[in-house]
């Protein structure tokens, strides 16, 4: 099985692209993510439904090479990182204030959300980020607290022309608390 490591090496010598020097960490992040995303969808697609390795080997998808499956399911069904598995959900049910917007950076959800050129404010881009998809309510207690005091708090530039990001004296942002 080829190293990982190796693979990265091969992937930042292949030249096909004229990259600056500035954007080879950019890349290198990016392909990092793609690939770790990657195998947590093969991961959620395979395991859940195949349970054993058996029946993981029988079905292993034919653009991945045995070697690679095995190592694959062999660490995905390892004791270490069930363990590892466990403790992030456990760790994540613990978070206060949980991030509900998915894998769209903020930059862009401003972006999509700007009105005629006027992005929205940082309670705004709060409430967008901080509320479930479907049924529009805050995942849990301090969410809900916090935006319902910025919108009792007599905060009224969310409303007020021209928006432009702020922070007032009474907003939860001016408290040091950081929402992003």
């Amino acid at each position: 099985m080829i190293g990982e490591h190796l693979i990265k090496k091969k992937l930042v010598e292949f030249k096909k692209f004229s990259i600056p020097i500035r954007g080879e960490e950019f890349i290198k992040k990016s392909i990092e993510k793609k690939r770790k995303d990657y195998k947590c969808d093969l991961k959620t697609m395979y395991v859940t439904k195949y349970k054993t390795k058996d029946a993981l080997m029988k079905n292993r998808p034919s653009h991945i090479p045995m070697d690679q499956w095995i190592g694959l399911t062999s660490y995905w069904l390892s004791d270490k990182a069930k363990k590892r598995s466990q403790a992030n959900r456990i760790s994540r049910a613990k978070q206060k204030m949980p991030h509900t917007g998915g894998s769209k950076s903020i930059a862009t959800l401003m972006n999509e959300k700007a009105i005629d050129g006027i992005e929205p404010t940082r309670e705004e881009v709060y409430i967008l980020t901080h509320t479930m998809r479907k049924d529009g309510k805050p995942p849990d207690e301090e969410s809900s607290n916090t935006i319902v005091h910025d919108a009792n708090s007599g905060n009224k530039q969310a409303t007020q022309a021209p928006r432009m990001p702020s922070v007032t004296s009474s907003s939860f942002f001016s408290q040091g608390q950081t929402a992003f």
